[in-house]
C-alpha cells in the first residue's frame, strides 16, 4: 500500500507498538486499555527510567502493582514482566530462575524507544479517535472469537460496529484478524480484499 507524504498512520489497537514502530512519519496510536498507553509512554519518554534489572525491581515489587497504582511504570512492568506478557499474569521465571525477564526487557524497550518517536500515543476507544482524513489506518482488534487476556469483554458486536465504521472511513484500512463468518460477509458486501496467512 503506497503511503503519500504527510499521511498519516493510525493504529487504534496499537497493543505493544510492534506495527507503529515500523512506520514513519505521521502517526498515531490509541489503545482503549491505559496501562498498554502508560507501558509505551514509558517506553518512548522515560527507557532509562525503567529497571534494569531483577535486582532493580524484584518479583515482591512486581507483586505491589497488583494493590497499588503510585509506581510510575507499572503499566510497562504489568505486561514486561509477566508471563506471557498477560497483564500482571504472574512474575516471569523459567525453570530455573537463572533468566533476568527485567533485563530483557529493559534492552528490548531501549530498542523499540527510538522507533516510537514522534508517534501520538492516546488512550481512547475507537469511536473516541479522531482520525485525519485519508489515512491509512491499521487495525488489529481483540478478536472476539479468542481470549487475548488484556481487552475485557470485547465482544460480536463490537467487532460489527469497528466493520461498519471502517466501512465508512474516508481512507485505507488493513485488518488483522482470526476469520469468521461476519468477517467473510462484510468482505463479499463492501468488496474487500483478503489475504490469508
Amino acid at each position: 500500500m503506497d503511503r503519500k507524504f504527510g499521511q498519516y498512520w493510525v493504529e487504534p489497537f496499537v497493543g505493544g507498538g510492534n506495527m507503529i514502530d515500523k512506520v514513519s512519519g505521521n502517526r498515531i496510536g490509541a489503545d482503549s486499555n491505559r496501562y498498554t498507553i502508560e507501558a509505551l509512554i514509558s517506553i518512548r519518554d522515560f527507557v532509562y527510567e525503567l529497571p534494569k534489572n531483577n535486582l532493580e525491581f524484584t518479583e515482591d515489587d512486581y507483586n505491589k502493582l497488583k494493590i497499588d497504582d503510585s509506581y510510575k511504570h507499572k503499566g510497562f512492568a504489568g505486561f514486561s514482566y509477566s508471563y506471557g506478557a498477560k497483564w500482571l499474569g504472574g512474575w516471569s521465571r523459567n525453570g530455573t530462575n537463572k533468566r533476568d525477564y527485567v533485563a530483557e526487557s529493559y534492552r528490548n524497550a531501549l530498542k523499540q524507544s527510538p522507533n516510537l518517536q514522534g508517534v501520538e500515543l492516546l488512550n481512547k476507544k475507537f469511536d473516541e479517535l479522531i482520525i485525519p482524513e485519508n489515512s491509512i489506518i491499521y487495525c488489529d482488534p481483540p478478536y472476539f472469537n479468542s481470549n487475548c487476556g488484556h481487552y475485557d469483554g470485547y465482544t460480536e458486536s463490537d467487532f460489527r460496529e469497528l466493520l461498519d465504521t471502517l466501512a465508512s472511513i474516508k481512507g485505507k484500512f488493513i485488518l488483522s484478524s482470526y476469520p469468521s463468518q461476519i468477517l467473510k460477509e462484510y468482505c463479499k458486501k463492501h468488496n474487500y480484499h483478503s489475504t490469508k496467512y
